[in-house]
């Protein structure tokens, strides 16, 4: 069954102030599959393997994609 916008919303927010707390994570955000599916985003600086261990592949049963992004910067 595909996943609410506002239930992958929700878990989103449940979860980012931790992850922003890791060092290297830079942002989490929503983004689609490839099947148009909602997912959860996390941007990180560098792929890292305690990056990989304190972020799950799944939370509360929505996909996790970890993209390396290298660093952001407002303009």
């Amino acid at each position: 069954m595909a996943e609410s916008l506002e239930r992958v919303r929700a878990i989103k927010r449940a979860h980012e102030q931790r992850w922003l707390t890791l060092a290297g994570v830079v942002a989490v955000g929503i983004g689609q599959r490839a099947d148009g599916s909602p997912q959860i985003i996390v941007s990180v600086e560098t792929d890292s393997t305690r990056i990989r261990r304190e972020i799950p592949e799944q939370v509360e049963g929505v996909p996790v994609e970890i993209r390396v992004t290298g660093p952001l910067r407002a303009l």
